[in-house]
């Protein structure tokens, strides 16, 4: 369970890509928030472990339609051209084939108490950020 992120264990202005594993089997993954040409924001659905596989399946996605493509600003934006505007619509997802298509959790780390502090999902290594996942208003 928890807030897990990307690569780092560090926040700053934003979050990098985070999934939030709930106690109730239901997990969200949030896209960069660095990044400022995505169409697809998140992803929610549920999720389950089982001998060091994880298995999870979609069912909504969160993406961003319409909007414009303008000039990025130097100071906050490394893109030259980043995506403004559009809305943000919640799109149901009848998802079969991801149950069958585990995840690998492998080089899993912990710190002198025990605790896990990161592992990594397929290839991609995420840190805990916390224990408790905030839950989206």
């Amino acid at each position: 369970m928890g807030l897990w992120q990307l690569n780092s264990k560090i926040v700053g202005s934003g979050y990098d890509k985070t999934f939030q594993f709930f106690n109730n089997g239901k997990f969200r993954l949030n896209y960069s928030s660095f990044d400022d040409n995505k169409r697809i924001v998140a992803v929610d659905g549920r999720y389950k472990i089982s001998n060091g596989k994880l298995y999870m399946v979609i069912d909504y996605r969160e993406e961003i339609t319409g909007g414009r493509l303008a000039k990025g600003s130097p100071a906050f934006q490394r893109e030259e051209f980043v995506l403004e505007g559009g809305q943000t619509v919640k799109i149901k997802q009848n998802d079969t084939t991801s149950v069958n298509e585990p995840f690998t959790i492998k080089k899993v780390k912990r710190d002198q108490t025990g605790e896990i502090i990161s592992l990594t999902i397929n290839f991609n290594q995420y840190y805990r950020l916390s224990d408790i996942p905030r839950v989206k208003e």
